[in-house]
């Protein structure tokens, strides 16, 4: 597996991620993650010969090992997938119990994307360390976030109200 820290700005970084052209994250939250008091982005890559078990079993390693954050943290994982290719639900399971373990105290959201053709898995791992939960999450009801708002009541749906929402994006060509 190889690991990559992103040094590019976080802002940027997150507004470049994109599923056809289009950025998967609305601008709050763009706005909210890249107001974080910690914030970083990480980026894993297969590599050749290296089944996707083994894959997995590293990320959950690389996230045991490398004591990410302690605290408050909101992440994402992106999970490149290959074309119309979803987790099956015992990697799901086992990539839920890892995560949530290294951020006991924080709230994730997991993406399948499966729209390229790709040979090797990637994941991004996104943090934005907050200073604490927030309880009153101020939000507008502008067009344009309200927009964003009915877009993600279509695209996703959760599997545990825990911790990690869990959203698939399966886009046909």
């Amino acid at each position: 597996m190889k690991t990559t820290k992103v040094e590019q700005n976080f802002k940027e970084y997150l507004e470049s991620i994109k599923v056809y052209g289009k950025p998967i994250l609305s601008p709050m939250e763009i706005d909210y993650l890249a107001g974080g008091t910690d914030t970083a982005a990480y980026e894993f890559k297969q590599e050749k010969g290296e089944s996707d078990e083994e894959f997995f079993k590293n990320f959950e390693a690389w996230l045991h090992e490398d004591e990410v954050t302690t605290g408050y943290a909101d992440y994402f994982l992106f999970l490149g997938l290959r074309r119309h290719e979803k987790l099956t639900p015992w990697a799901f399971k086992s990539l839920e119990k890892a995560v949530t373990e290294c951020f006991e105290k924080g709230q994730g959201w997991l993406y399948e994307v499966n729209h390229r053709y790709c040979f090797r898995l990637t994941i991004r791992l996104v943090i934005s360390k907050q200073e604490a939960l927030q309880r009153l999450v101020r939000r507008s009801t502008s067009e344009e976030e309200a927009h964003y708002r009915r877009q993600e009541r279509e695209i996703s749906h959760f599997v545990s109200q825990d911790k990690v929402c869990y959203n698939t994006i399966d886009l046909y060509a």
